[in-house]
Parts: C-alpha cells; sequence; structure tokens
C-alpha cells in the first residue's frame, strides 16, 4: 500500500498534454454553452422589447385617434357655445327693449 500525500491543492490541474487538451475542450465547450444561453436570453429580450413596442405604437394611434374625436367635440362645442351666446344677446337686447318700452307705456 502506498502512503498518499494529504497536499490536493494541485489536484484538479492536468498531469499530461491530453487531460490538458480535455480541459481547454471542455472550457471551450462551457463557454460556448454560456454564450448560447446569452444569446437566447437577449432572443427572447428583444421578441419580448419587440412585442411590447408594437403595443405601446397601437396604444398610441389609439390616443391619437381620441384626441382627434375629442378636439372636433371640442370645435362642435364652441360653436354651439357662440351661438347660444348670440341667442342670449338677442335675448337680453329684446327684454331690454321690450321693458324700456314698457316703461314708457
Amino acid at each position: 500500500m502506498v502512503a498518499g500525500t494529504d497536499d490536493y491543492s494541485n489536484i484538479d490541474e492536468p498531469r499530461t498534454n491530453r487531460e490538458m487538451y480535455q480541459k481547454i475542450i471542455r472550457m471551450i465547450q462551457e463557454d460556448r454553452d454560456d454564450r448560447q444561453e446569452d444569446r437566447e436570453l437577449l432572443e427572447k429580450f428583444i421578441t419580448k422589447q419587440d412585442s411590447l413596442n408594437q403595443a405601446m405604437d397601437d396604444q398610441l394611434k389609439k390616443f391619437s385617434e381620441c384626441l382627434v374625436q375629442h378636439t372636433e367635440a371640442i370645435g362642435t362645442l364652441k360653436d354651439s357655445s357662440k351661438k347660444w351666446d348670440i341667442t342670449n344677446t338677442i335675448g337680453v337686447l329684446l327684454v331690454a327693449i321690450l321693458s324700456a318700452l314698457g316703461l314708457k307705456n
């Protein structure tokens, strides 16, 4: 029986060229796997961002249409308000004239 040493600090170090190549290949594969995961994550993010941007564009179009409708409605209200102002002014003038004539008689 061979007595082992208690120094295991270099246990992960490759001892032969073959082990060194295997370690390098393993490291390259791990790097590829990490990059693939990063690429997939980035693709998911871009897809979600594209759908979010599309939804925001759709909502903006709806708001623009709504703004046009509200602008038209406000214009209609202003026009009817002007008509009422003119009608009220004419009515006040008629009342004033009639009351002035009524006071004279």
